[in-house]
């Protein structure tokens, strides 16, 4: 099946408008506060569901324990090396794996585990024995946590590094190294030690680097070190390691809440529409682009917050994050744009209309397909696995696997795939969709001081 034209013009669109740093490797848990049980380091594919981060998987002989598989990986040069770190960091979209085994002065041992999922705008942090979300929403953090049998959803006050942040703020210590390591051919990896280094004023040793890059960018890194705590100074040491996998292929699927709700057949075309014809509410959308021919993978997630007479628009787009505004101010609109810490306003040579119209190619069509969709009550979502959507003019789209959510009678997710093809009209890949809306009546947000 092809990609329709009108709904993949609609999707580029949208996209054109749109781990926490530890204060050594071993702290990291314990500012986290991990579980208690080990992830086995054997092996990049990992399975991170929360029943595999079990103690039957510990292992604290060594850096190497469970190593027996190591991935081979490239000797490169520096400029390759920075590369391949640069690269990494690129991600917006992955799976990174943390273990720790911490032997402290006193006598004390202490292993744990951990892993984040992440996305541009949404985290899973997977504990031995409970998960975590975060997301945003606008300019806000909100935390998802289980309480009894229901997930709650609440503010987070604190800092979430989202994304490619968290990725680079684990790595770019060791990318900082270079100079340090050698390649060590036989077990494919780049190898230091014995590293006089400082972490919050404090000295400490890096006993042992490995650094593993895999296809261009960095898989894998074990370190023994000093455990160091801010107010102690050494106070052990510790034995890590980092993976990150699944690049581009990591899903995050916040949980379903205790309102999700089924929908007449009225409610559903009402609600719809309503989100067409909203003057004030905040939308996501996250689409990632998978291929089979070998063409690279690439995802976008861009926001859109509007009100009355104004429109606030931002997110990542190749790579590079933007923002921008569009209001009406004494009857003429302006475009908004900001260079450094600077905002300029210029005026639309057009009208603008400040409605969520631009999503009537899309919603509109979806008003017909009720009868297909079945509710799912595990999800709190209806769900198809495959509809065929007569997009007007003769045109069609069959999408795959869609979902519909709704709560308090407004949409709040909808989610669908369908598949690409190349110049020469072959399937080589699917698209992944990802609508999300939130505040309808209470998105608030201030247009920016102009420079004078």
């Amino acid at each position: 099946m092809k990609i329709g034209k009108k709904l993949l013009a609609f999707i580029l669109s949208l996209g054109c408008v749109g781990a926490f740093a530890a204060c050594d490797m071993g702290m990291l848990n314990s500012m986290l506060g991990g579980g208690t049980s080990d992830l086995s380091s054997g092996n990049v594919s990992l399975d991170l569901s929360s029943e595999s981060l079990s103690s039957e998987n510990s292992s604290s002989d060594g850096i190497n324990s469970g190593n027996t598989e190591l991935p081979k990986g490239e000797q490169i040069s520096e400029e390759e090396w920075h590369k391949a770190f640069a690269d990494t960091y690129a991600y917006s979209n992955y799976t990174m794996a943390v273990s720790n085994h911490h032997t402290f002065t006193d006598g004390r041992e202490d292993t744990s585990s951990f892993a984040y999922q992440c996305q541009p705008t949404a985290m899973r942090v997977i504990y031995s024995d409970y998960d975590i979300y975060y997301a945003l929403e606008g300019n806000a953090t909100v935390q998802y946590r289980k309480v009894g049998n229901e997930w709650v959803k609440e503010a987070y006050s604190g800092t979430m590094p989202f994304g490619s942040e968290l990725v680079k703020m684990n790595l770019e210590r060791f990318e900082e190294l270079y100079e340090h390591f050698t390649y060590k051919e036989a077990e494919g990896c780049w190898y230091a030690e014995n590293i006089l280094t400082e972490t919050n004023g404090r000295e400490m040793y890096l006993y042992e680097l490995r650094v593993i890059i895999e296809n261009g960018l960095v898989v894998k890194v074990e370190s023994v070190s000093d455990l160091v705590s801010s107010n102690d100074g050494v106070i052990g040491r510790s034995r890590s390691t980092i993976i990150v996998s699944d690049l581009d292929k990591t899903v995050v699927e916040l949980p379903k809440l205790g309102n999700a709700q089924q929908v007449t057949e009225e409610e559903w075309k009402a609600a719809l529409s309503a989100t067409v014809n909203a003057t004030n509410v905040s939308q996501s959308m996250c689409y990632t682009f998978e291929y089979t021919d070998g063409t690279a993978n690439r995802s976008y997630e861009s926001y859109m917050l509007l009100k009355e007479n104004a429109t606030y628009q931002y997110g990542v787009q190749n790579g590079t994050p933007y923002q921008q505004y569009y209001a009406r101010v004494e009857g003429v609109d302006y475009q908004y744009t900001v260079n450094g810490d600077v905002w300029t306003r210029n005026p639309m040579n057009r009208e603008m209309t400040y409605t969520n119209y631009q999503m009537a190619s899309t919603l509109d069509p979806m008003q017909a397909i009720y009868a297909d969709f079945t509710f799912n009550e595990e999800k709190g979502v209806y769900t198809c696995a495959e509809v065929v959507v007569e997009l007007g003019e003769g045109s069609t789209q069959t999408m795959y696997n869609a979902e519909f959510g709704f709560e308090n009678g407004q949409l709040v997710h909808f989610y669908y795939e369908i598949t690409l093809t190349n110049s020469e009209d072959v399937e080589n890949g699917i698209v992944r969709t990802t609508l999300k809306y939130w505040d309808y009546g209470k998105t608030s947000f201030e247009l920016p001081k102009i420079a004078e």
